[in-house]
């Protein structure tokens, strides 16, 4: 209930902050903010809004929200915000003024981020003849009803260039080698759970309607995902196809997706970390692929037509998924995904990756940073799951592994490990050896925490969202363990197996835990993980475990054949990708397996320290991420247009130690600290960073470029 007030609390604040906003001579009043265009009398609030809301906010930038009214109103006094989005699910109906108000605020020079069923109906219900009246715009035909009716849209894998992945922030491993790209057809459509035959002539669409516009009613994306994994390998798996149905291969444009590798240069003209970064090594083209799934596969609208723009993402079947194409004075950044949907149903990498996109490359928009100081790093989170694993951590100490980190350690507690009684378990608050081990590895300066589900296989198997009346006392007993043991508060966890029933994430929340290892959202830095299309746990913040393709684990790599050099190699290209983005994410391990690759260890431990002495890199523990995160939602800040400059201004209640952001040197010259304390960072090659000192207020000035 406190949520859902404070989520209504903060809707009638933008819609207040917006009503001065629009008044004559606040013309720069909020020169830094976004615009979320909603239907007139849209009630708030809603989860399918907040997405984008609390998106935005943990990518760093500010998002308004505007109604029809105001926005056909508004005039030339639109141009003082950065963009405007145009979000999927919550506005399918558009009138042709709105339409008219929006293609007159590109031609003027405004910039657009157009998603998916955006206006796909007319006011009255129905979808336009002969396609979306947003086709011009958007730089293709689509929302083809009227010629194409039930296979208007498709489902199938998403393919990019590597380097144009990586701008969107699909880290490296979360996406794999488009080996078909020349066939119209893979052999196998692979949905996100199991592979689906499909003929040369065949493909799997999305029923739509006036109805049901984006053909998302009947579709969960995230069913797909059951968070249980094992050996890498799936289980419980099952695909419903009865909201889907096989059609004949329906005729779509073919576009070619662009390598940034070409030029370092975005469509505006700047230079970005990621691509300076991909641009030394070999392009190819990628299809987005998941943590034992393999390629994914995501809703898109059949697209026809020749594309003029900048081609982004394609779908082998459909056509165009994503591109920028410029039109008049202005540009879109079309988006043929459902990008607020997929974040509600436990996906949100792909809003948040074209979110950072189109206010990093194409807007070259002020970021608040995620991280304390904008330092790039990783959680390292070993997994303790049963008794086999203390040896091999002993062998870990004796070749110094340990002494690395800090590093998030998770442990399964309990006696047993497979079923109740065999005996396999850690049996933590009884086993002398465990206990010194787990002292030494604090004295490191790691974090303990629980993994589970007091026995690993037994939860992984059996917990689900139906039995928390049996599962929830194997909660409370391996926190009780790991705290009597440690003497300190148990704030981290992960689920064996993946296994992350909702109900027990209430319970972490509402017990004192930070944060925790997720299946879902993979690919993402720390997230408030939205899951069944509400952000249901706002209080305690989601790690995403970072796969290679469909493998994470040290026995995955071995039980199937990946290589050390491959694996090695994709270490290492995760180091420099957040380092290069500033960014974070978690990846996993478990002694048993680790301590068969002790060169490996080696040789990424030695990357990471050459890394951290040259003060690009550093190892995070899950609390350390989530305590900085927490504080850093509480800062309050502005940016205005003053005419020859830009003056930022900040507040946070406790302090602003460690909060800093990042301005494009593109578009700012260096900041002017003009009251409390900061720093400003100039060696970047990319973006200024003032970094807050001690103090809860802040303001700085920037000249224009």
């Amino acid at each position: 209930m406190l949520v859902k007030s404070f989520r209504f609390f903060r809707a009638c604040l933008i819609l207040l902050s917006l009503c001065f906003a629009i008044l004559p001579g606040r013309a720069n009043a909020v020169s830094n903010q976004l615009l979320l265009l909603l239907p007139d009398n849209f009630t708030l609030p809603d989860p399918r809004v907040s997405a984008w809301l609390d998106a935005a906010s943990e990518e760093g930038v500010q998002i308004t929200i505007m109604q029809d009214s105001q926005f056909e109103q508004a005039g030339t006094t639109l141009q003082q915000y950065q963009g405007l989005i145009l979000p999927d699910q919550v506005h399918t109906n558009a009138d042709d003024p709105l339409v008219t108000a929006i293609q007159n605020y590109a031609l003027g020079g405004g910039q657009v981020m157009l998603v998916y069923d955006f206006g796909a109906l007319t006011s009255t219900g129905f979808y336009p003849v002969p396609q979306s009246r947003f086709s011009s715009m958007a730089g293709v035909s689509y929302v083809l009803y009227d010629s194409l009716r039930g296979n208007m849209i498709g489902l199938g894998p998403v393919t990019g260039m590597g380097s144009t992945l990586r701008a969107l922030q699909i880290p490296p491993g979360k996406s794999m080698t488009w080996t078909t790209s020349g066939s119209t057809t893979p052999a196998t459509v692979n949905s996100a759970a199991v592979s689906v035959s499909a003929s040369p002539t065949q493909a799997l669409y999305l029923p739509a309607s006036p109805s049901n516009p984006g053909g998302l009613s009947n579709y969960n994306h995230s069913a797909y995902f059951n968070y249980k994994t094992e050996n890498g390998l799936a289980s419980n798996i099952s695909l419903d196809l009865g909201h889907l149905a096989k059609g004949a291969m329906v005729k779509a444009g073919k576009y070619t997706a662009t390598s940034t590798n070409k030029s370092a240069k975005n469509p505006k003209g700047a230079t970005t970390n990621a691509m300076t970064a991909a641009a030394t090594t070999t392009d190819v083209l990628e299809g987005i692929s998941g943590y034992v799934y393999g390629f994914l596969t995501y809703p898109s609208y059949v697209t026809q037509g020749t594309y003029s723009g900048t081609t982004l993402l394609t779908s082998p079947n459909f056509g165009l998924v994503a591109g920028y194409n410029p039109y008049g004075s202005g540009g879109v950044l079309f988006v043929n995904m459902p990008l607020g949907y997929l974040e509600g149903q436990t996906d949100g990498m792909p809003l948040h990756g074209f979110l950072h996109y189109f206010t990093t490359n194409i807007l070259s928009m002020p970021h608040l940073s995620l991280e304390p100081r904008a330092q790039a790093g990783m959680v390292l989170n070993w997994h303790f799951c049963a008794e086999e694993m203390i040896q091999p951590a002993q062998y870990l100490k004796s070749i110094g592994v340990w002494n690395n980190g800090p590093f998030s350690i998770v442990v399964t507690a309990g006696p047993d490990d497979a079923s109740i009684g065999d005996g396999l378990g850690i049996n933590l608050s009884n086993n002398t050896q465990a206990q010194q081990m787990m002292q030494y590895l604090m004295s490191k300066g790691d974090n303990i925490g629980s993994h589970g589900g007091w026995d690993h296989d037994y939860w992984g198997a059996n917990a689900s969202e139906t039995n928390q009346s049996t599962f929830q006392q194997y909660l409370s007993l391996n926190h009780q363990s790991v705290q009597s043991v440690t003497g300190k508060p148990d704030i981290e966890w992960a689920g064996p197996e993946g296994n992350t029933p909702t109900w027990a994430v209430t319970w972490l929340e509402s017990n004192g835990y930070s944060g925790y290892y997720f299946t879902g959202h993979t690919g993402m830095a720390q997230t408030r993980a939205y899951r069944n299309g509400a952000l249901l746990n706002p209080g305690i913040w989601a790690f995403p475990v970072m796969p290679f393709g469909k493998y994470a684990t040290f026995e995955e790599f071995q039980e199937f054949g990946v290589s050390t050099t491959d694996v090695t190699n994709w270490y290492e290209s995760l180091m420099d990708f957040v380092v290069s983005n500033r960014t974070t994410r978690l990846i996993y391990m478990h002694p048993l397996g680790a301590s068969w690759y002790p060169g490996v260890l080696s040789t990424i431990f030695n990357y990471a320290n050459g890394l951290i002495s040259s003060g690009q890199y550093k190892w995070y523990t899950m609390d350390q991420l989530t305590q900085f995160d927490r504080k850093r939602l509480l800062v309050t800040w502005s940016a205005t247009d003053t005419g020859s400059s830009w003056t930022f201004s900040a507040a946070q209640p406790m302090s602003l130690q460690d909060v800093t952001w990042l301005l494009p040197k593109n578009k700012y010259q260096a900041p002017v600290v003009t009251g409390g304390s900061a720093t400003v960072v100039t060696t970047d090659p990319n973006n200024w960073l003032v970094i807050a000192g001690a103090g809860t207020t802040l303001t700085f000035t920037s000249a224009k470029m």
